[in-house]
C-alpha cells in the first residue's frame, strides 16, 4: 500500500479513537506524534501546493496577466539535484509560447484560476462591488496599484479596475481633455483580459466579448 494511504488510515483512526491513551495525560507526545503524521503525508503528496486543487491536461485555466491558457501536459524536471513537477501551459492567444507552473510553488499555483462559470461570471460583473472603485490620484501609485491587480488575474478587481478607467475616461472626455496613456494602456491589458475568458465562457466572437464588456461596465460609468 502507498505511504499516503497507509498514513491517511492512521491519521482518521487517530482522529476516531476516543480512549485516553490518545487525548489523556500525554497530549504534548500525542500531538508531537499527529503533526509529524501530518507532516510526513504533505511531503509524500508532493508538498502543500499539490494538496489544493489540482488541474487536468485539456482543462482551461485563468493565468495571471497571461489571461486564458490551456494545461497541455504536467512534466517532471531536475532542478538543482531535486525533481519537481510543472504544469505546462498555453495561452490560447499565443499557442507558440508555454509556461512551466511549479505546483510546489505555493505562490506560482495560486496564479492560477479555474474559468469562471456563466453563473459566475454574471453574478460577478453585475455585482455592485466592482462599481465602487476609488480614482488613485498620484500617478506612480496609481501605475503600480493597476500593475499588480493586472498581475494578480483577480477577475473581480479587474472588472473594477475597468469600470474605474471607463468612469475617469467619461469624466475627461467631458471636459474636453484624454486619459493619461499610461491608463489607457492599462485599459487595453484589463479589457484584454476580459474578453479573453468571457468569449469562453459565453461562446461569444472577441468583438461581441468586447461590446458585453462595454454594455455592463461602460454604460453606467
Amino acid at each position: 500500500m502507498p505511504p499516503q494511504f497507509t498514513l491517511r488510515r492512521h491519521f482518521f483512526r487517530m482522529l476516531t479513537e476516543k480512549n485516553s491513551e490518545n487525548f489523556g495525560i500525554f497530549p504534548y507526545v500525542k500531538l508531537g506524534h499527529f503533526c509529524a503524521i501530518i507532516l510526513l503525508w504533505v511531503k509524500k503528496c508532493g508538498g502543500f501546493g499539490r494538496m489544493g486543487k489540482m488541474y487536468q491536461v485539456g482543462e482551461l485555466v485563468v493565468y495571471g496577466m497571461h489571461g486564458v491558457c490551456r494545461v497541455v501536459s504536467e512534466e517532471e524536471r531536475l532542478v538543482d539535484k531535486k525533481r519537481l513537477n510543472y504544469l505546462a501551459l498555453e495561452p490560447l492567444s499565443n499557442g507558440n509560447s508555454r509556461f512551466l507552473v511549479p505546483t510546489q510553488n505555493a505562490a506560482a499555483m495560486a496564479k492560477l484560476q479555474p474559468i469562471l462559470s456563466k453563473e459566475e461570471l454574471e453574478a460577478m460583473i453585475t455585482s455592485e462591488n466592482v462599481k465602487t472603485g476609488e480614482w488613485i490620484r498620484e500617478e506612480n501609485q496609481r501605475k503600480q496599484t493597476y500593475r499588480e491587480l493586472i498581475g494578480s488575474g483577480d477577475r473581480k478587481k479587474i472588472m473594477r479596475m475597468v469600470h474605474t478607467l471607463y468612469r475617469h475616461k467619461a469624466d475627461q472626455s467631458a471636459s474636453g481633455r484624454k486619459i493619461h496613456l499610461c491608463d489607457e494602456n492599462f485599459l487595453h491589458d484589463a479589457e484584454k483580459l476580459l474578453i479573453g475568458e468571457i468569449s469562453i465562457v459565453l461562446h461569444l466572437e472577441l468583438g461581441q466579448a468586447r461590446d458585453y464588456i462595454h454594455k455592463k461596465l461602460k454604460e453606467d460609468a
